[in-house]
């Protein structure tokens, strides 16, 4: 089974850095954030999924899902 993981602010520097690193460890990686980039651009650093948008707790809802390593909080 592969486990999921959302970046938030993956466009940036570190952001993209830790969705490499996820990805080449086997996550599948949800990016969101600001930013505009094709995806063979975001592809590139292992996001598989991006979604250009504020950091808000509706997007959080909206993309997050139940990302694997997360506590459920909303309990």
């Amino acid at each position: 089974m592969t486990k999921r993981v959302l970046i938030t602010g993956a466009y940036g520097f570190i952001g993209r850095h830790v969705a490499r690193h996820f990805a080449a460890a086997g996550w599948l990686v949800t990016g969101l954030g600001h930013g505009s980039w094709t995806q063979g651009e975001w592809r590139q650093w292992g996001i598989a999924e991006w979604h250009a948008a504020d950091i808000t707790l509706e997007s959080l809802l909206t993309y997050a899902g139940q990302p694997d390593g997360s506590s459920d909080w909303r309990t």
